[in-house]
């Protein structure tokens, strides 16, 4: 199996709800938007976290994170 290359990644942070959905933070933004995602967005994103992962981190390229955070993520690169 193949995976995506990441070239320039943004690192997140991740934590299951009571409901089963998941909050998602920028790891590097404290108090910064949260992104609430269904289990179904969440696998697709993180196809490799187990289904009994409660917290986690991982990284996204920019321009996924950019989708979901918005400009939150542009910081100079480098």
């Amino acid at each position: 199996m193949f995976e995506a290359i990441i070239v320039n990644p943004v690192q997140v942070k991740y934590v299951r709800t009571v409901v089963g959905w998941w909050n998602v933070y920028l790891a590097d933004k404290p108090g910064s938007k949260t992104v609430n995602l269904s289990p179904e967005q969440f696998r697709s994103i993180f196809p490799g976290v187990s289904p009994k992962t409660r917290l986690g981190c991982g990284e996204l390229d920019r321009t996924l994170a950019q989708n979901l955070f918005g400009s939150l993520v542009i910081s100079k690169i480098a």
